[in-house]
């Protein structure tokens, strides 16, 4: 009983290195924007990899055993033959389920007419911390701000055109900036976005996006803002 007391408490061990430490280490790989089925069932497999071998480790500890290749392989297998099904299902219905819920909140999202009603107009000034960084434009102009380690990409509309500039700032200095304009979100933690230069929202297992006229361009939204969302956009009636 403690020897399988022993095997569980290392299989939790390193299931909460793995998801507490790691993200930590490695925080471009956890992006959410990034996620796919692909790398859930890989990091998962990882998860059983490290298990395979800790308790391998653990059973070699127990009995001094000299087939280490053979036990190595039999830990592996056996683990691998547990974990294997039970996760790609789940995985996948998670997806599927997640997937199938946005992009049908999604479709019966439009733009709230309070938006387009009460636009805000005005010229705003955005600047960095480099000589020269500064940017005049109408707020109605200014799309979204993206975080890029210690510099932010401004995308802004020009004669029509999509236009980057880049400032060597961060995305708080950014949103404190322009605190004044109530439309302007901070939607996810990389991303501040205009809000009324938003066209449509869309969905995948990943969340909401915001996308943009004349532009492939979109913006992902961070989960914990779905409520958010859903009060600032106006929701149609189902059309049967």
């Amino acid at each position: 009983f403690v020897i399988c007391l022993a095997f569980g408490a290392i299989t939790t061990v390193v299931m909460l290195l793995m998801n507490l430490l790691v993200p930590v280490i490695f925080p471009r790989y956890f992006k959410e924007e990034n996620w796919t089925v692909g790398k859930q069932i890989f990091y998962t497999g990882l998860h059983v990899f490290l298990i395979a071998i800790c308790n391998f480790l653990f059973f070699i500890y127990l009995t001094n055993s000299v087939n280490l290749l053979s036990e190595f392989i039999w830990f592996q297998v056996v683990t691998l033959a547990i974990a294997v099904f039970p996760v790609s299902f789940l995985t996948l219905y998670q997806e599927k389920r997640e997937r199938n819920y946005f992009i049908s909140s999604a479709n019966k999202m439009g733009i709230n007419k309070d938006l387009n009603t009460n636009l805000e107009y005005g010229k705003i000034t955005i600047e960095g911390h480099n000589t020269n960084e500064q940017l005049h434009i109408d707020t109605n102009l200014f799309l979204f701000a993206k975080a890029d380690d210690n510099y932010v990409e401004l995308f802004y509309l020009n004669e029509g055109k999509i236009e980057k500039r880049i400032f060597r700032s961060t995305l708080k200095e950014i949103e404190v900036q322009l605190n004044k304009i109530k439309s302007v979100f901070r939607c996810h933690k990389s991303y501040l976005v205009n809000t009324q230069t938003v066209s449509r929202i869309s969905g995948n297992a990943q969340g909401y996006r915001f996308h943009f006229n004349n532009t492939a361009l979109s913006v992902p939204v961070s989960r914990n803002q779905n409520d958010w969302v859903k009060n600032r956009f106006a929701v149609h009636p189902e059309s049967n």
